[in-house]
């Protein structure tokens, strides 16, 4: 609407709401995107009417897209996929090492994919005897992880191949060029590292998501609790943790599993 003032907030009203949300149903966002904009944009209104700058919120009213809250979108792999795609890296190239390291990151941590991107030389370190990754995470955050010396074996394999790792504020991860570090580019992108998993997928229709999702599922089936994962995967509501715990228990308490003829 080329609004510039606080005043002009004024002009808004319902009908420009639904269209804001009818343009991103267009563009086919999804509707967590969509709901977690209106819900800002209603946060926005609300401040405003407790202001007395407007009189009421546009906002309400607007019907949001249903999501499905108990339901985790991308799939989960078996102990043995996950295994066979983190094996597949030829690891007799420092492309396959580099490849190994940031499958196996996803895969032992659950990090999301922009946390691996993040990364810096800086934030493998050792601490009170457990080898660490310190991610930086949504919301600003940090979250440090202790990861397995598996993990840790990866990772140095990478970094002793590489001749950056003196900076430690360098990217931990680099893009390669001809089989050597593009020095010019400061660190991978999300597209880098999504193009680094179609590479080596064994699961159609997984995605580096679907590494969070094995990694949170796993550790539920071998009981680890709630609050622990929560911690782990960083995330700040436990209904998001526990809705992978209700993805996974679907499947195994199935009926099919329990009738035989």
């Amino acid at each position: 609407m080329g609004i510039k003032t606080k005043e002009e907030l004024r002009d808004v009203n319902a009908a420009h709401v639904t269209a804001f949300r009818n343009f991103m149903l267009e563009e086919k966002k999804t509707p967590a995107t969509i709901n977690t904009r209106l819900s800002a944009l209603s946060s926005l209104f609300n401040e405003l009417v407790s202001k007395q700058i407007i009189s009421y919120n546009p906002v309400t009213g607007v019907k949001r897209p249903k999501e499905e809250y108990d339901k985790v979108k991308s799939i989960a792999l078996s102990k043995e996929h996950a295994k066979h795609m983190m094996d597949r890296p030829d690891t007799n190239t420092l492309k396959g090492v580099r490849d190994k390291a940031i499958l196996s990151i996803l895969f032992y941590t659950g990090c999301r994919i922009g946390e691996v991107c993040k990364l810096k030389v800086k934030d493998n370190f050792q601490e009170k005897g457990h080898f660490v990754l310190d991610f930086s995470i949504k919301g600003g955050r940090r979250n440090r992880v202790p990861i397995t010396p598996m993990l840790q074996e990866a990772i140095d394999n990478y970094l002793n191949l590489m001749s950056h790792t003196e900076d430690r504020d360098s990217a931990m991860f680099l893009p390669l060029k001809k089989g050597k570090a593009d020095t010019l580019i400061r660190h991978l992108d999300q597209t880098a590292v999504l193009n680094i998993w179609n590479a080596y997928e064994v699961v159609e229709q997984s995605t580096p998501h679907s590494a969070r999702t094995t990694f949170i599922s796993t550790a539920y089936e071998h009981g680890v609790l709630s609050t622990d994962i929560q911690r782990t995967v960083g995330h700040r509501d436990s209904r998001t943790t526990d809705k992978y715990d209700h993805s996974a228990k679907s499947y195994s308490a199935s009926a099919t599993y329990k009738v035989w003829y």
